[in-house]
C-alpha cells in the first residue's frame, strides 16, 4: 500500500470529492431521463417515417441506431418529434423499425409546459445491459473510493 505525503492529501480528498460529485451528476441525469416523461400527457401522433443508421469507429462497439420521426398535435398546434435509440445489435435496431412503420399509429409523450418535447416510450430490448453497466460502474467507483481512503486515511 502507497501511502499518501501530507502535501498530497489535500489534493487526493479534492479529486474524490470532484469524482463523487460529477459521478453523482451522472447518476441523476441518467435516472432524470429515464423518468421525467413518465408524468408527461399523451397524445395520439402517427410514424412519419423511420431508418437506421450504425457507427464503428476503432476501439468502440459498433453502434446501431434506430431513427423514428412522428408528428402529434396539442390544441390544435402540430409538432414533430424524433428520436435515435442506441442497440449494439442491428437486427435489434432493425426489428424496433419494423414495429414503427411509416403510417403506425403511435401514443406521443409531451411535456406540457413545452409541448414541442415528446418521446415514445419504446421498450428497449437491451435496457437490462445499460442497468448491469450502470450498477458495475458505481460499484468499481465506490471501490476505487474506499481505496482511496485507506490509502489517505492509513
Amino acid at each position: 500500500m502507497t501511502n499518501v505525503s501530507e502535501h498530497d492529501v489535500p489534493i487526493v480528498i479534492f479529486l474524490m470529492v470532484l469524482t463523487l460529485f460529477s459521478s453523482g451528476m451522472v447518476l441523476f441525469l441518467l435516472v432524470k431521463a429515464l423518468f421525467e416523461s413518465k408524468n408527461w400527457s399523451a397524445a395520439d401522433g402517427i410514424v412519419l417515417r423511420t431508418s437506421t443508421s450504425s457507427s464503428d469507429s476503432i476501439g468502440r462497439l459498433p453502434t446501431c441506431y434506430a431513427h423514428i420521426f412522428w408528428s402529434y398535435a396539442v390544441e390544435g398546434q402540430a409538432y414533430n418529434g424524433k428520436m435515435a435509440i442506441a442497440y449494439f445489435s442491428a437486427r435489434t435496431a432493425q426489428q424496433v423499425i419494423e414495429t414503427y412503420k411509416a403510417d403506425t399509429a403511435v401514443k406521443v409523450y409531451f411535456n406540457p409546459s413545452q409541448p414541442s418535447q415528446s418521446t415514445l416510450r419504446i421498450k428497449n430490448p437491451g435496457t437490462w445491459v445499460h442497468w448491469i453497466l450502470t450498477v458495475l460502474s458505481t460499484l468499481g467507483f465506490l471501490s476505487l473510493l474506499m481505496a482511496a481512503g485507506y490509502m489517505v486515511f492509513d
